[in-house]
């Protein structure tokens, strides 16, 4: 097999948010109480049935919800899958000519085609924040990739961290002070920015994460 099937293989392979958005899904009908299951609005089968027939939500669930019998198990066993499937991608294909751009504010910005699926299932895992915000994953770890994700050069991947965040900053007993105490360390703190643009770091500067952070803390105080 050449390397240009092995990057068409990987793109039909390539990770969909359906399992996610299922258990997304699933975890909603325990908020909502409604045991019985969520079938389609229209009866078409042969057409794909629009996300909007099926609600959820990424916002965390309370402790009456998690202490219901098989809830905490669902929520570990699916943080480990797909904690599972992120470390497991290891890209070695690559062809200079197969790539996509991404026009962002700052300028053009291109990556290899063979990222797309560790991208697809970067934003599927992002979109389930902070639900399905795994315990093996520390929460300055998480933060940190909030932060960088807002100027990541795949839009989706911003837009995706604009809403985790402001997921997090919603939960104001916790959460919430966690991500604007981290947002202002890692802008202002002069230790913070001194280690930045050494190894493989890149020096952040960018307006775009600064307004963010502003609507972030005035998003907070509505």
């Amino acid at each position: 097999m050449n390397s240009g099937s092995i990057s068409n293989l990987m793109g039909i392979l390539a990770p969909q948010p359906v399992p996610a958005r299922a258990i997304l899904s699933i975890s909603n009908t325990f908020e909502r109480e409604e045991w019985a299951p969520t079938w389609p609005s229209g009866v078409d089968f042969t057409a794909v049935p629009s996300w909007d027939d099926y609600p959820s939500s990424s916002d965390g669930l309370s402790a009456a919800v998690v202490s219901g019998h098989g809830v905490q198990e669902l929520l570990d066993r699916y943080g480990a899958i797909i904690t599972w499937s992120l470390s497991r991608f290891n890209s070695v294909h690559e062809e200079s000519h197969n790539i996509v751009i991404c026009r962002r504010p700052e300028g053009s910005f291109a990556y290899s085609n063979h990222l797309v699926t560790q991208i697809s299932m970067l934003q599927t895992y992002l979109q389930s924040w902070l639900r399905r915000l795994h315990a093996s994953l520390p929460l300055t770890d998480a933060i940190d990739i909030l932060i960088r994700g807002i100027i990541h050069i795949e839009p989706r991947i911003g837009e995706a961290v604009g809403a985790a965040s402001r997921r997090f900053v919603t939960d104001k007993r916790y959460y919430g002070p966690a991500v604007l105490r981290h947002f202002t360390t890692f802008l202002f703190d002069p230790a913070y920015v001194g280690r930045e643009g050494t190894g493989a770091r890149l020096v952040l500067k960018s307006t775009r994460l600064l307004n963010f952070r502003i609507s972030l803390v005035e998003g907070r105080q509505a």
